[in-house]
């Protein structure tokens, strides 16, 4: 699920694409000095010393490879943690006066584009403008601002301009899917919907997973294009896989059109239920260390719902799902909803620092390993499952949005109010 806007990704947390880029190279086995001199900076806890120790970083490592997470740390700890957004802009324009790299400097357009976007607009288009005229072949700078216009509805034109250039330099089907979906979107908003129905049933054909926002996105092109009966099947397998309330919204509108019966609804919500359980996978029982020692050994049929969040500590969008995950917890733990939030990288310290910070009470267990082959299938952190009392993995969520508890809390209580077997 993205955001409702990207920019959010800049202001969370200290470097939140570390939950997905650094995740992917700051937790290889140990080996290069630079990597564990980058790692050592930013395991540190007080932001000010991190700051200085990650620009030390860039200057003991000029030819890094990890120069550019470096970046993304260094400007997150000054729009997050230090809150100081004159001098990450500062910063980010200094940085492009001295650096040739060309994903570092989309990151710094990029960054100072959602350091401007909500309360200084015109010089946020005059970064915009810059990356359009910039010649950079980083797809994702261009197409994270292409969707906030999107979102918002502005500059559309500069929007449609941004998204060409991000879908010219996609570099695999995941990333083409994404900005035909960004593209789709501007086109949508711009009303010029034959074109974003092209764009975003492309988007849907090359997504490795499709998520529910893009085919929620074709299914309103759908509707607007007259094609109804198309729109009820992408929000039917929207609701297969989550219970999103517009997915919900979109089928009864078209129920309540085309006049459905009680007992259609109901074998509308037997077929529903019938293609979850289907698709289900099975999670396997595991044991794992607890946070303040101990373990835990998870037996799905120990609680009607099991809500795993898989976590890290590195990651902005896992720490901003938190809030979240303990009011499920808090909210239904008497119905014996159990709650379990798991660290993917097994850094206790850490984690039981942002545990005590949010604070969570909810279960909070480390993987040292054990989880693999379990059934819990996730690349990115956050990934939340849904898993039943027959230990089925019934609903899963990727990535962080700000409809999370809203979505979790319609899913335990479906899940709840189920009769078993299935």
């Amino acid at each position: 699920m993205k955001s409702g806007l990207w920019i959010l990704l800049l202001v969370i947390a200290a470097g939140i694409l570390v939950g997905s880029l650094l995740k992917g190279r700051l937790t290889e086995p140990e080996g290069s000095e630079d990597l564990m001199a980058l790692q050592r900076s930013y395991s540190e806890d007080q932001p000010e010393v991190m700051l200085e120790r990650l620009e030390q970083f860039l200057l003991d490592y000029p030819e890094s490879q990890y120069r550019v997470n470096a970046y993304y740390l260094i400007t997150g700890v000054m729009l997050h943690d230090l809150g100081d957004t004159s001098g990450m802009i500062a910063f980010a324009e200094k940085t492009l006066e001295q650096e040739s790299d060309p994903e570092i400097r989309a990151l710094m357009y990029r960054n100072l584009y959602g350091a401007t976007a909500e309360t200084r607009p015109n010089d946020a288009y005059l970064y915009a403008v810059k990356l359009r005229d910039s010649g950079l072949e980083v797809g994702s700078a261009y197409n994270d601002i292409a969707y906030d216009y999107a979102l918002k509805g502005k500059r559309l034109g500069l929007a449609a301009t941004l998204a060409d250039k991000a879908v010219e330099f996609a570099e695999s089907a995941g990333d083409s899917s994404a900005y035909l979906d960004t593209r789709g979107w501007v086109y949508f908003q711009a009303r010029d919907y034959a074109k974003a129905l092209s764009d975003l049933e492309q988007a849907v054909r090359l997504a490795p997973e499709a998520s529910e926002e893009v085919l929620g996105h074709l299914a309103r092109a759908q509707l607007k294009t007259g094609r109804t009966d198309e729109a009820f099947e992408t929000f039917r397998t929207i609701l297969v896989m989550g219970e999103y309330a517009d997915a919900r919204d979109g089928i009864e509108a078209i129920m309540d059109e085309k006049g459905y019966t009680s007992d259609q609804r109901e074998d509308f919500e037997i077929g529903l239920w019938d293609e979850r359980v289907a698709r289900a996978v099975q999670v396997e029982p595991f044991a794992l260390a607890a946070i303040g020692g101990g373990k835990f050994e998870f037996k799905p049929e120990a609680s009607p719902v099991t809500v795993i969040n898989i976590f890290s500590p590195t990651c902005g969008p896992c720490r901003a799902e938190l809030p979240y995950m303990e009011k499920i917890h808090t909210d239904y733990a008497d119905k014996g909803v159990k709650v379990i939030i798991i660290d993917a990288e097994n850094q206790e310290e850490a984690t039981r620092k942002i545990m005590e910070e949010v604070p969570v009470t909810a279960l909070v267990l480390l993987d040292d390993g054990g989880l693999s082959g379990k059934g819990l299938d996730w690349r990115w952190t956050p990934t939340t499952f849904v898993i039943d009392p027959q230990g089925r993995v019934m609903f899963k969520h990727i990535g962080f949005s700000e409809d999370v508890g809203d979505v979790l809390r319609r899913e335990v209580e479906a899940l709840l109010a189920r009769r078993y077997p299935m």
